[in-house]
C-alpha cells in the first residue's frame, strides 16, 4: 500500500456515496451525523468477499459530514 487517503463531503437525507478512484480499496467510511438521522453505513459494493471501492450512508435528515477512506493500490 503507498497512499491513504481520505475524501469527504455533506450529506442530506436519503442515500449518499463517496468513491475511491478507480481501482484503489475503501478501507472504510464515517460520518458526523446531527441528532440520531443516521440510518446505514457500509462499504460498496456490500457483497460478502468483494473488494469495496467506496462507502454507501443513509440518513433520515440533512446537514450529515461523509467521509471514506481509500488506498491507494495502483502506484
Amino acid at each position: 500500500m503507498n497512499d491513504v487517503y481520505v475524501r469527504s463531503g455533506l450529506a442530506d437525507a436519503g442515500f449518499q456515496s463517496l468513491s475511491c478512484d478507480l481501482g484503489d480499496v475503501a478501507l472504510s467510511g464515517g460520518y458526523l451525523a446531527p441528532g440520531f438521522g443516521a440510518e446505514s453505513s457500509r462499504p460498496i459494493p456490500a457483497i460478502e468477499g468483494a473488494t469495496p471501492t467506496g462507502w454507501q450512508f443513509q440518513f433520515s435528515a440533512s446537514g450529515n459530514i461523509i467521509y471514506v477512506v481509500c488506498a491507494d493500490v495502483t502506484a
